[in-house]
């Protein structure tokens, strides 16, 4: 088989012994497009995954004394079992980009591994037949960084050094076949040889298997992948966006999968089996009842109530009978005795949302029940006792309210006893892609609808966007999208940004040349588009200038239909008729 480096974009061939490249590699630019720089935070992410950019000499650094200090045998294993599960979800990740089209999706695995900046594994010789559980594939991997570092710090040793790429194509190829796949590097630069070669075929097909499996030290693969011992056929594309759920204990409610959201889990576990207050801290929107009720769940009160009381929601005058209960004939209209919502709390826990929305002599009150533990109704002459847990929430300083006498001190020392700081949405930006989904399912269901999932431009937008309202914003948008989206589209910018919001102008991607050019997602200059497509159709019908505005819409997208579907308000299956329409 010719090799493919240097060759034009072409279609492969199925043939009768399997999928075969004939050229080069499909563009990269659906994949590259991914990859987004984002300057106000710093932050770099290729898809979902925030990811960091850092000189190959700190790298040789990092692997220098990973070998003096593990042995090269044992860093072996770390790189090339990082390799093989950074193959296993770009195997996902490329199914998901280009899961119609098999050779396509397959090439999507080595241009991944290339945009890491590790090297690219250029085939050779390539046969794969899925159906028939065949794979057989020589490959060259150009630019290897492992055999530079070896070179540069070790000279030619009698080992090969492409760990990473070795472990890298065996995840990838693994997750593919649905069985265990190896690649071993025969030829390598660390090893005097004039390029890094290596061989992929199924594992059982080796002899001697154990000195390379050894290095792969991943379960599936060591238990040769026995819930996947079956051959099974390339699934479709999955229906919506989706990631793997959290370990945390709620996560089917509310899932996150960011270090701030870790964090506050952590924190929540600590304290829950004790008694003590705690105090959530944060803008509104972020979770601070979810986190309140994974709380309550935790405890040992999970089998009693817990009663949630927004304080910013009852009026003044309400606000002490609702809490503390009322007699019988307290005040005109008190026509029977009601507990309050502490008496009902009893033996659970009471959540008091936005607390510094009391007023001082609600606050008193309150600083008396937590320190007595017992309550009076209003009217009441007698005192009840109550076992109660307190967790109080708060969106503004309560420090500064008691500096400004909004807000007694005593009772803030109180309630201050195991405080918790929820960071907002904009900073647990790894938790977008689950809240996609777990309100996506959520508000299909609720208003009978199928939406298909979102397109790449609108994950990209939602990544970007900083959410003033937190979590609520975003439920609020999903919910909006479901509602517009036509049953079995997909979910487009155009559904969700519908009520002014704005987008960050300092988000970058990487363009078709590799150069970070702003996002297309908040870069659409419609009197830009409608004056060229003018200049192509001065005079003509109105049917001409849609043609010539598609026209232009598609071109300054690259040729991304959906980048241009979006870009024009529509649907991808939209722009496609129309665009076969017109051929």
């Amino acid at each position: 088989m010719p090799n493919m480096r240097n060759k034009a974009p072409n279609l492969y061939k199925l043939g009768q012994d399997g999928l075969r490249y004939d050229d080069g590699y499909p563009d990269i630019e659906d994949i590259s497009r991914h990859l987004r720089f984002e300057s106000a935070t710093g932050s770099v992410w290729q898809n979902d995954q925030k990811v960091m950019v850092f000189p190959v000499s700190i790298y040789e650094s990092l692997r220098i004394k990973l070998i003096e200090s593990l042995g090269l045998d044992d860093a072996r294993k770390m790189y090339t079992s990082e390799g093989y599960e950074m193959g296993q979800i770009d195997a996902v990740r490329s199914q998901k980009l280009r899961g119609k089209n098999l050779h396509s999706f397959i090439a999507a695995g080595p241009q991944l591994l290339a945009l890491k900046g590790i090297g690219m594994v250029d085939p050779l010789a390539f046969k794969v037949d899925i159906e028939g559980g065949i794979i057989n594939i020589e490959a060259e991997a150009i630019g290897s960084v492992e055999a530079d570092a070896f070179i540069n710090n070790y000279g030619v040793g009698d080992a090969p050094a492409c760990w990473f790429i070795a472990g890298h194509a065996s995840g990838f190829f693994s997750w593919i076949m649905g069985k265990p796949v190896l690649f071993r590097e025969v030829e390598c630069r660390a090893m005097g040889h004039s390029r890094c070669r290596l061989i992929g075929k199924p594992l059982d097909e080796y002899d001697n298997v154990e000195k390379d499996a050894k290095y792969i030290n991943h379960p599936d693969f060591l238990r040769h992948i026995p819930n996947r011992t079956k051959r099974r056929k390339l699934q479709k594309p999955p229906a919506k966006y989706n990631l793997a759920s959290t370990d945390t204990d709620n996560s089917k409610q509310t899932p996150g999968a960011s270090p701030g959201f870790k964090v506050v889990m952590q924190k929540v576990k600590k304290v829950a089996k004790t008694n003590a207050t705690v105090l959530f801290i944060g803008r509104t929107g972020v979770g601070k009842e979810f986190f309140s009720q994974t709380l309550h769940s935790l405890s040992n009160r999970s089998k009693k109530a817990i009663i949630t009381v927004n304080c910013a929601a009852i009026p003044d005058n309400l606000l002490e009978s609702e809490l503390f209960g009322v007699e019988r004939g307290a005040y005109t209209g008190a026509t029977e005795s009601r507990p309050g919502r502490f008496e009902r709390a009893n033996g659970g826990t009471l959540f008091l949302d936005e607390i510094a929305s009391l007023t001082l002599p609600a606050q008193g009150k309150l600083l008396r029940i937590l320190q007595e533990g017992e309550v009076e109704r209003l009217g009441g002459t007698s005192t009840i006792k109550v076992d109660v847990r307190v967790i109080a929430a708060t969106n503004v300083d309560l420090r500064d309210e008691v500096d400004n006498r909004r807000f007694r001190e005593d009772l803030f020392y109180r309630l201050n006893v195991f405080p918790i700081h929820i960071p907002p949405l904009r900073s647990r930006l790894e938790d977008i892609p689950l809240l996609m989904t777990e309100f996506l399912k959520k508000y299909s269901s609720r208003h009978n609808k199928s939406a298909a999932g979102f397109t790449e431009e609108a994950v990209e937008a939602l990544l970007s966007y900083p959410w003033p309202g937190n979590i609520r914003e975003l439920e609020n948008m999903i919910e909006r999208s479901v509602i517009l989206v036509e049953d079995d589209e997909l979910i487009h910018t155009n559904h969700l940004f519908t009520s002014g919001e704005h987008l960050p102008e300092n988000i970058f991607s990487v363009d078709r040349q590799g150069k970070l050019s702003s996002s297309s997602f908040h870069n659409i200059n419609w009197d830009e588009l409608a004056h060229r497509a003018l200049e192509i159709e001065e005079s003509t019908p109105l049917l001409n200038f849609e043609n010539a505005l598609i026209k232009v819409a598609v071109d300054k997208s690259a040729g991304n239909i959906s980048s241009a579907a979006a870009t024009l308000g529509m649907t991808r299956g939209q722009l496609d008729y129309r665009l076969k329409k017109d051929k």
